[in-house]
């Protein structure tokens, strides 16, 4: 995990699969692979995500 200095979370790296909920903006329905690591907005919303299975 990696934090803003108002101690928010800024990344973090998914221990395990994860289905974002309906709803979550451009990420929404999307099972995220194990490894992932997702950006957030200072919102918390999902900003990015970097897929280890997309091959990039």
């Amino acid at each position: 995990m990696s934090f803003l200095e108002d101690g928010a979370v800024l990344s973090a790296t998914l221990g395990r699969a994860h289905r974002v909920a309906p709803g979550a903006g451009p990420f929404a329905g999307r099972t995220l692979a194990v490894g992932s690591v997702v950006w957030l907005d200072r919102d918390g919303s999902i900003e990015s995500v970097d897929d280890p299975s997309s091959g990039a």
